[in-house]
């Protein structure tokens, strides 16, 4: 019995690690059930040879006991499905999908920062684990079952889910590629350019999605992102977007300026327009279109705060960590 129950620890132990919430459910009720067989045939056996049951007798109460048993966790297992679902939503749902597009505005941040730092040295050092694993995204913010009713809906709803979840892989990728220093430098550049390009596009999907289940409101929700990303923004130079003081600092920073981390310079002579490599970004395209230029702006600032600053404790805001025998300078 011992053995059996630290066999039983472990497996609900590894369900709790497994991010299927539905699996981790049906894995549960079978793992009690097998425990409840186990510990019921003991007191049964007990019972059966001080009450003169015979074979037959036994074996039909612990049938009975085992299916009132799976009959209670089945039921508890239902109970808790209505609940998760019941406290979200479609309303609810879509300020968690704008939460998201806050979150991969900072990702881009910390993305082009990381980059940045690590250009030159990828057989030197490798970036702290940290940084890369705040890039990953929580899927619970995501309830597809929210929207049972409309297969089109929670279809895309869906097929959100498993975009960002690609994503979440792709960071894991990235952190084995670039901690990795017999890795080549090229995978590494990819790996970069993949955790690049994918914020501006998840949040076009999100938008998109936005657009196609909440119709008229998307309109709000792009208004609102452009100022909350602004507000995120100056939030991140320690000021305030609706303070004076602070928007005339802000243009001091976005003035001082040399190049750029990404996109492009604009030239406000003669008013070069930005490429469409640069215009069809998903933040631009769905929140900066009468202004691409404002967004890279921003974007930058913060980019170079990242790269140049350093935290409370005065060590690098984004740390390399040296491979064996080298040493960073």
């Amino acid at each position: 019995m011992a053995d059996f129950c630290d066999k039983l620890k472990s497996g609900v132990l590894w369900i709790v690690r497994w991010d299927n919430r539905v699996g981790t459910k049906i894995i549960f009720i079978v793992m009690c059930s097998l425990f409840l067989i186990s510990w019921f045939s003991g007191i049964f056996r007990v019972l059966g040879n001080n009450l003169g049951l015979n074979q037959w007798d036994y074996i039909a109460c612990v049938i009975a006991l085992c299916s009132m048993c799976m009959a209670i966790l089945t039921f508890i297992s239902q109970q808790n499905t209505e609940r998760n679902t019941m406290k979200i939503t479609p309303k609810g749902q879509m300020g968690l999908l704008m939460d998201y597009v806050r979150h991969f505005y900072t990702n881009m941040v910390i993305t082009l920062a990381i980059e940045h730092k690590m250009d030159g040295k990828y057989k030197k050092a490798y970036p702290s684990q940290e940084h890369l694993l705040k890039l990953k995204a929580d899927l619970e913010a995501l309830h597809p079952e929210a929207f049972v009713q409309n297969e089109e809906q929670y279809k895309q709803i869906h097929n959100l889910l498993i975009l960002i979840r690609n994503y979440n892989t792709e960071v894991d990728v990235a952190i084995m590629h670039l901690t990795d220093k017999s890795i080549d430098k090229d995978v590494k550049k990819r790996s970069f350019d993949t955790l690049r390009l994918k914020p501006g596009l998840i949040s076009d999907r999100i938008m998109e999605c936005i657009g196609n289940i909440w119709g008229r409101d998307a309109e709000k929700c792009m208004t609102a992102l452009r100022e909350d990303i602004v507000e995120e923004a100056y939030k991140r130079e320690n000021l305030k977007s609706d303070s004076v003081e602070d928007v005339a600092k802000m243009n001091e920073m976005i003035n001082g300026l040399g190049t750029y981390y990404y996109g492009e310079k604009p030239n406000e002579e003669n008013g070069k327009p930005l490429s469409d490599k640069y215009r069809d970004n998903g933040f631009v395209k769905n929140f900066f279109r009468d202004d691409p230029s404002m967004f890279y702006k921003l974007l930058n600032v913060n980019v170079r705060t990242m790269v140049e600053g350093r935290n409370s404790e005065d060590s690098p805001k984004i740390m390399l960590i040296p491979f064996h025998n080298h040493r960073l300078r």
